[in-house]
């Protein structure tokens, strides 16, 4: 029981500082800009994502810029859990959140990058019409939240807020069910530990 206080107590201390800064922290902009996507879009992006991301795997002789874009949406979503977390991208308060505006937003442009290239234009209009249809369908435009207007760089990866997950009582109980409680107090515990390191640590130069 003590180590679990201990932890808790940790997450707290860095959830209340991080709470500052989880849209203004410093960002590397030295990579590919990738414009927002709205709240409502996510949901429509992400019943496509899986498909996207494939076709993409099938483009042949791309430039070095769609390799970087692709490669991008690729890790940000296994930085999210490949979306696995419940209420990830339904849920602005997730931990989740944040990351999943980052690899949906990064899998439209490597969407919209596609209908331009040949092998995949097709496939890829196909599923950005469908997209566009189920959108429009839904009012997806018009629905926002406090994550809908930042853009992204694939120079910057968006990590997980891991010091919110003992707040966010759905996450909590998904990864708990799934890894075990103290096992997963024990990781959210060292990634804030390192969130809060890498914060400190004196820059080189």
């Amino acid at each position: 029981m003590r180590l679990v206080a201990l932890i808790l107590s940790l997450l707290a201390m860095g959830s209340l500082d991080a709470l500052a800064h989880r849209t203004d922290r410093p960002r590397d902009l030295s990579g590919i800009a990738i414009t927002s996507i709205t709240h409502g879009e996510m949901a429509i992006i992400d019943r496509y994502v899986g498909d996207i991301l494939a076709l993409a795997s099938q483009v042949r002789n791309a430039e070095q810029d769609f390799l970087v874009l692709s490669r991008y949406a690729q890790l940000q979503y296994g930085d999210c859990l490949w979306g696995l977390v419940p209420t990830s991208i339904s849920d602005e308060e997730s931990p989740f959140n944040e990351c999943s505006h980052a690899y949906l937003a990064a899998a439209k442009e490597v969407l919209l990058k596609m209908k331009q290239m040949p092998g995949v234009e097709v496939a890829a209009t196909e599923i950005a019409s469908r997209v566009s249809y189920e959108a429009a369908l839904e009012g997806a435009a018009f629905v926002g939240c406090i994550y809908s207007g930042e853009g992204f760089n694939t120079a910057d990866r968006v990590r997980p807020h891991w010091h919110d997950v003992p707040f966010h009582p759905p996450t909590l109980l998904s990864l708990a069910g799934a890894f075990g409680f103290l096992p997963l107090l024990a990781f959210v515990g060292s990634r804030v530990l390192r969130h809060k390191d890498d914060e400190t640590a004196p820059a080189s130069g």
